[in-house]
């Protein structure tokens, strides 16, 4: 394969006649026997040979991806059909190895790659990875405002610093992204530009420096062809003629040539701006990201920080339950302690004693010994001293006499043995004295020794126990005054528990009381009662009366609404009918003055019967204006029986209030405000019908001012006709009957101003009616407000009795709580129940709170992994692209490199499995604990509730 992917470096090269090729990468432990042989720069006279074909490429990184090398490769199956075998294909020139091995650092294996019909896949491949990555971008800004939403659930469960913090975090997080997708960016269209690549503007531009420099030469040629031709013919006209014409073209083309020139120019000239403005920008993200970083960084060590705070808050919390722990396990020690010295000293001091008394023994036996010693040696010697005398005189004695002599001597000899067997005894009791002694002593040499020792640590011990112990006491005394205040509050409470008593005892005198208070709260609610049955004849007297006058005012209104109705029909037609009279008259003067005279008369007429119909409204909105003032007066009647009802309201309210158990008098008091309720309902359909009257006497207001300005319109028409006859009498001569009609028309232009005169007396008289309407709603609206305001009493007159019921009722739960509670606080056992639950609930809730930070933690690994998923899917597309194209990222070397293990890591992991399994232990002892006090709470809840 010459052309496509064939060479592709690292590409699989397909079969050669139907028969598969072996591995283009040899694998580890064999050796390649192929004709692919490294390619040098020098001849291949002087080339040294080798024995052995060495490798070109080294084989892939990436061992897991393994090509089926049988058939064609499946990456390629679009793409092999445009690629085909071609007998002239150009061949590889040998590229020398310095080239390979340039400074230029940036230069990749894509750079090596030749600019064959493969490069068109290429650029595909490439564009496809750029829209990958934009769809990448999109899915990340949509998984960072799903973890916007989440944050903000999360949000409300964090503090105000700490939300702070993560909105903070997730800013710079979002701004690290687009700087980092911008970088990206800008790095691709670097490489692209700068990298390894050709500019196609450049190629474009030296394609056409070279057509234009061989487009001059042939100008150049051409040009000393014509000069030639001159010389030697000057007869060659048409063929100087086409020589220009060519010349002219070729012309016109280098022109054509120079502009695309001068245009690439300047294209190129963008380009490079835009290359600085790539690097200026890229610098700017290098920076960006530097603060980015330096800001994550400071993120990361705010979180760490905060993530520290709060391990310290919890080992405090920790190691203060435990102190408290340990203070009540060595104060225990500390007595245990104080014990056993005390017996030590004891000991001590009773064997001192001992030794004391066995030393004074020893003593007085020895003195006793040695006397007794001293005197048997005496009593020795003397006899000693006998037996010689008798030896000497035994020779001179007789049988008889030595036979006493030994006799004596054996009796001597006896006693000497028991001395010595006395002396013998004695020496044994004074060695064994002796060695008990030594004993004791060693034995109080050592007993001083440990004693020494215990002191020493005891004195560590107890300067820190009484450091400790301090502590405690500090907050023992805390306690102990707040165990004061509860004491005092206990105190009280069994004071008014005794006052409460106190009470209770004395309810036969208040018992007594109340039933006098119920009998006369009966006869005063009789009394009342026939007071109410009053009130309610007068009530619904006066409600037939109401009754009575909506009747009245609903014919009124009836009448005045079909008259007015009629009225404007009427004055509605008449006006059509003058206004085409008018019309007529305006369009031609068909008719005669006579009968122009009679339209003026008829005109006049109607403008009377307007004005006596206007009369009859006002007459009408008199008739109206009485029966308002009448049903004002009932209103106020109606609101003088409210006062009152409210005056009775109150009084019942007042005796309410000294009977807790009345239940009587309230319904009595709710009857009467459901009467009120009822009254002030009344009154308000009373105020409606009066505002649904309000329009129809403005709409006969509107309609006496639409009459008006019809009667203004018509004395306008008149004046117009009459200027028409004053110029058709010019016309013609006065004549007698002009004369009449004259006077006629000064007749009744004196009767249409005594009719302005009464419009004028008419329009008097409506504003006064609006004046007295005015004060009436005046009225009407105090009279609501004082409504509203008596409204307003009531309503809190009923919230103060109901506080007042309320607090009658609180007061009797809490008589009943504090008498079960003087009850139960005398059972020990109820005590202990109620600590023993409030331990439990102390310690679920402790549990509660670590669940929910170790949730808070798992939240935050669980949010890392999905941060380090997406980086690790990003570099796995690329890579996996870039070996679809048979090119190993080059740029994955480039990467940070996993961290080392540190001993501080393994230490911390050491430390944290320590942890864990003391903690494990630690809490399947408390499980028991716990289970063990749940079965004590439920028995006690079952057994107090």
């Amino acid at each position: 394969m010459a052309l496509g992917f064939a060479n592709l470096v690292n590409s699989p090269r397909g079969e050669v006649n139907n028969k598969p090729v072996g591995f283009e990468f040899t694998p580890i432990g064999k050796r390649h026997t192929g004709e692919f042989k490294v390619i040098h720069s020098y001849p291949e006279t002087n080339s040294p040979k080798r024995q052995q074909p060495r490798r070109l490429f080294k084989p892939l990184r990436d061992a897991q991806r393994n090509f089926n090398h049988n058939n064609e490769s499946e990456l390629f199956d679009d793409t092999t059909e445009d690629f085909e075998l071609q007998s002239g294909s150009p061949q590889r020139r040998p590229v020398h190895m310095t080239q390979l091995r340039s400074t230029n650092t940036n230069n990749t294996r894509r750079d090596f790659i030749p600019n064959t019909s493969g490069g068109f896949a290429a650029k595909e491949s490439e564009e496809l990875i750029n829209k990958l990555r934009a769809e990448n971008l999109d899915w990340r800004i949509r998984y960072q405002n799903l973890k916007k939403l989440l944050d903000d659930e999360f949000f409300d469960t964090m503090s105000r610093d700490e939300r702070s913090l993560a909105r903070t975090n997730l800013e710079l997080n979002e701004a690290v992204t687009k700087l980092k997708h911008e970088n990206n960016k800008l790095h691709m269209d670097i490489d692209e530009l700068s990298n390894g690549k050709e500019n196609p503007a450049t190629t474009i531009i030296q394609e056409k420096l070279d057509e234009i420099e061989q487009l001059k030469e042939k100008n150049h040629e051409l040009n000393k062809m014509l000069t030639l031709e001159k010389k030697n013919n000057t007869t060659g006209k048409d063929e100087h003629h086409d020589l220009t014409v060519k010349l002219m073209n070729y012309e016109g083309v280098i022109k054509d040539y120079e502009e695309e020139l001068e245009s690439i120019m300047k294209k190129n000239s963008n380009l490079e701006s835009m290359v600085k403005d790539l690097q200026t920008n890229n610098d700017k993200l290098h920076r960006n990201q530097a603060l980015s970083s330096n800001l994550d960084e400071q993120v990361e060590s705010m979180k760490e920080q905060l993530m520290e705070v709060e391990e310290l808050k919890n080992v405090f919390e920790k190691k203060a339950a435990h102190l408290e722990v340990q203070f009540s396990e060595k104060n225990r020690e500390y007595n245990i302690l104080e014990e056993e010295k005390r017996a030590a000293t004891r000991k001590i001091e009773e064997l001192e004693g001992q030794l004391d008394n066995i030393k004074f023994a020893y003593d007085k036996d020895e003195e006793s010994f040695v006397r007794h010693k001293q005197h048997l040696q005496e009593e020795l010697d003397a006899k000693q001293m006998e037996i010689d005398e008798l030896k000497r005189s035994r020779s001179f004695a007789n049988d008889n006499q030595s036979r006493e002599w030994e006799f004596r001597y054996e009796e001597l000899n006896e006693k000497f043995a028991k001395v010595r067997n006395e002396i013998g005894v004695k020496d044994e009791e004074i060695f064994d004295l002796s060695n008990l002694v030594k004993r004791l002593k060693a034995e109080l040499d050592d007993k001083a020794h440990e004693i020494n020792i215990l002191n020493s640590k005891k004195s560590g011990k107890l300067s820190s126990y009484e450091e400790d112990i301090e502590r405690k006491l500090n907050q023992l005394n805390e306690i102990r005054n707040e165990l004061e205040i509860r004491d005092e509050q206990l105190i009280q409470a069994e004071r008014e528990n005794r006052l409460l008593l106190s009470e209770l005892d004395g309810s036969d005198e208040m018992a007594t009381k109340l039933k006098n208070l119920r009998f006369d709260y009966d006869k005063y609610s009789e009394d009342k009662e026939r007071e109410l049955t009053k009130l309610q004849k007068i009530i619904s007297e006066k409600n037939f009366e109401i009754t009575q006058l909506k009747s009245k005012l609903d014919r009124v209104d009836r009448s005045v609404d079909q008259e007015l109705h009629t009225n404007t029909i009427s004055y509605r037609r008449r006006i059509a009918e003058l206004e085409n009279y008018i019309e007529d008259i305006v369009r031609g003067h068909e008719h005669t003055e006579d009968e122009k005279v009679e339209d003026i008369r008829k005109l006049l007429i109607q403008l009377k019967e307007m004005d006596e119909q206007l009369n009859r409204n006002v007459e009408i909105i008199a008739v109206y204006e009485a029966d308002k003032v009448a049903a004002d007066k009932v209103i106020t009647e109606l609101k003088s029986d409210l006062l009152e009802l409210l005056d009775s309201n109150r009084e019942l309210a007042s005796l309410s209030r000294g009977d807790t158990d009345t239940t009587d008098l309230k319904r009595m008091i709710r009857d009467l405000e459901e009467q009120v309720q009822s009254r002030e309902t009344y009154i308000a359909n009373l105020e409606s019908k009066h505002k649904f009257e309000r329009p129809a006497v403005e709409n006969l207001e509107s309609e006496v001012k639409y009459l008006t300005n019809q009667v203004r319109e018509k004395q306008t028409l008149i004046e117009s006709l009459e200027k028409e006859l004053k110029d058709a009498s010019k016309a013609y001569d006065k004549s007698f009957t002009v004369e009449y009609l004259e006077s006629q028309l000064e007749f009744y232009r004196e009767e249409v101003e005594k009719v302005n005169k009464e419009l004028k007396s008419c329009n008097k008289k409506i504003t006064d009616l609006e004046v007295g309407k005015s004060q009436a709603e005046s009225k009407f609206s105090n009279i609501e407000l004082k409504n509203k305001e008596l409204n307003d009493l009531i309503l809190a007159k009923e919230k103060k009795l109901a506080s007042v019921t309320n607090d009658c009722v609180r007061l009797a739960r809490s008589t009943s709580k504090y008498m079960e509670l003087s009850k139960s606080i005398s059972n020990p056992q109820f005590v202990e129940f109620i600590k023993k639950e409030n331990y439990y609930i102390r310690e679920r809730f402790a549990d509660m709170f670590h669940k929910y930070r170790d949730y808070k933690f798992m939240y935050n690994y669980a949010i890392d992994a999905v941060k380090n998923s997406t980086k690790l899917i990003g570099l796995e597309e690329k890579n996996a692209n870039l070996v679809k194209l048979g090119i190993y990222p080059e740029h994955n070397h480039q990467n940070p490199k996993t961290k080392k293990l540190t001993f501080a890591g393994v230490a911390r992991l050491v430390l944290a499995s320590v942890r864990l399994k003391n903690r494990t232990q630690r809490q399947t002892k408390r499980r028991k604990e716990l289970a063990e006090i749940k079965g004590d709470v439920d028995i006690g809840r079952i057994k107090f509730n």
